[in-house]
C-alpha cells in the first residue's frame, strides 16, 4: 500500500509538472501572437494615418482602391498556392508582391506627396523604434535589471528569433517538427534566463508574463461580450 501511495505521488508531481509546462508554453505562444497583431493593428494604423496626411485627390482615391484590390487578389493567390512553394520562394515573392505594390502607389502621388510620404515612413520607423526603447526600459525598471543584464537579454532575444526564422523556413522539417523544435527552443531560453536573472528577478518576471495573459484573456472576454 505505502509503495502504491508513492508511485501514486510520483505520478501526480510528474504530471503536475508537465501541465505546467504546457501551461507557460502556451502562455509563450499567446504572448507572440499578440505582440504580433498588435503590430499588425500599429502598422494598418500608420498606414491610415499616412493616407490621410498625403491628402490625396479623388482620381487618386480611386487608383490607390484599385491597386489595395488588385494587391489582396494576387495576396489570396499567393497564399493558396503556398503548399507548393518552398519558404524561401513564398518568403521571395511576398516580399515582391509588397515592393510593386508600393512602387505603383507611388507612381500615382506628386512630387512633394512623394517627399512627404518619405518623411512620414521616417517618422514612423522613428516611432516605433522609440516605444520598443520605452518597452525594453520599462522592463529594465520593473525587474530592475543592470546595464549587463539587458545587454544579455538583448542578446538572447536577437538570438531566438534568428534561430526561430531558421526553423519555420527550413523546409526538411514537417510542421510538427518545427512545432517541437520551436517548443525546445523556448524552453532553452527559458532556462537561459536562469544563468542571467536573480530568482526574484525570474518571480516577477513571471508575475509580469501571468498578469499579461490575464489582460489578454479578459480583452478577448470583452470583445465577444460586446459582440453578443
Amino acid at each position: 500500500m505505502k509503495k502504491y501511495l508513492i508511485a501514486f505521488a510520483a505520478f501526480t508531481i510528474v504530471t503536475a509538472s508537465a501541465n505546467a509546462q504546457t501551461k507557460r508554453n502556451a502562455t509563450d505562444d499567446a504572448n507572440i501572437v499578440h505582440h504580433e497583431k498588435r503590430g499588425s493593428k500599429n502598422h494598418r494604423s500608420d498606414k491610415t494615418m499616412m493616407m490621410k496626411q498625403l491628402n490625396l485627390s479623388d482620381a487618386q482615391k480611386q487608383q490607390a482602391k484599385s491597386l489595395k484590390e488588385d494587391f489582396k487578389a494576387q495576396h489570396k493567390q499567393l497564399e493558396e498556392g503556398k503548399n507548393s512553394l518552398s519558404m524561401q520562394d513564398y518568403q521571395s515573392k511576398k516580399q515582391q508582391l509588397r515592393k510593386d505594390q508600393r512602387s505603383k502607389f507611388e507612381s500615382i502621388l506628386t512630387s512633394d506627396q512623394k517627399s512627404k510620404m518619405a518623411d512620414l515612413t521616417k517618422d514612423q520607423r522613428q516611432k516605433r523604434h522609440e516605444m520598443k526603447k520605452g518597452e525594453r526600459g520599462q522592463m529594465k525598471s520593473s525587474l530592475n535589471l543592470t546595464d549587463d543584464q539587458v545587454s544579455k537579454l538583448q542578446q538572447q532575444h536577437e538570438n531566438f528569433k534568428s534561430q526561430a526564422k531558421a526553423i519555420k523556413e527550413n523546409n526538411t522539417y514537417t510542421e510538427e517538427q518545427k512545432k517541437k523544435n520551436l517548443t525546445d527552443l523556448r524552453k532553452q531560453i527559458h532556462e537561459s534566463d536562469k544563468t542571467i536573472l536573480t530568482a526574484e528577478q525570474l518571480q516577477k518576471k513571471e508575475e509580469m508574463r501571468n498578469k499579461r495573459t490575464h489582460e489578454m484573456k479578459h480583452g478577448m472576454k470583452n470583445k465577444i461580450t460586446e459582440k453578443s
